[in-house]
């Protein structure tokens, strides 16, 4: 039976996980899927919170604690433990998740040929207001995209997808170990 990792890789967002899982939980997708929670070595009380969410009624939850600090040794460890899924999707910790979400990641990587998806991001503000400095052109930074309601196969650079929202099949992972995130690339919390 084929099976989805919804995978969220975190640091020093207990506050904020609570909301996140139960959001997941309520997802329906035509397959089994589990949360995975990549733990990027935090210093709050993040364990303690997943230690409880674990015990909820919902998909099956499961976390680990990556040592080594930032976002691509996090999300490489993610890909490492979901190589027995056939889909891995990664959300990022300050999320939450449009309803459907997994099943639309799960028929997208159903057309032929296509190897990895992803979706609309928007950026909700705390406290409603988006800064005047933030412009539409800065908005990437904090990786909202949308390049409207319809599908589409990318075939250049000219529309990136982030990984706050964005699916793969494992295949491309399994058929390929050298082929992870680049930790050139890495951004890193400040580990105690």
């Amino acid at each position: 039976m084929e099976r989805l990792t919804a995978a969220i890789c975190s640091y020093n967002r207990a506050d904020r996980l609570g909301r996140l899982i139960h959001s997941l939980h309520r997802e329906v997708c035509a397959i089994p899927f589990e949360i995975l929670v990549v733990d990027n070595n935090s210093n709050d009380n993040t364990r303690e919170i997943l230690e409880s969410l674990q015990k909820e009624i919902g998909s099956t939850l499961r976390f680990v604690t990556e040592l080594q600090q930032g976002i691509a040794f996090a999300r490489n460890r993610a890909i490492e433990e979901s190589m027995e899924s056939d889909y891995l999707f990664f959300m990022d910790d300050d999320e939450l998740p449009a309803p459907g979400i997994l099943q639309a990641a799960l028929d997208a990587l159903n057309q032929p040929d296509i190897m990895c998806a992803g979706g609309r991001v928007k950026v909700v503000f705390a406290d409603g207001a988006r800064p005047e400095w933030l412009t539409d052109d800065l908005l990437g930074f904090l990786a909202e995209i949308d390049y409207g309601p319809q599908g589409f196969v990318i075939s250049d650079n000219s529309t990136p997808i982030w990984t706050a929202n964005v699916a793969y099949r494992m295949t491309l992972f399994r058929n390929n170990p050298e082929l992870r995130f680049d930790a050139r690339y890495n951004r890193a919390g400040e580990a105690v």
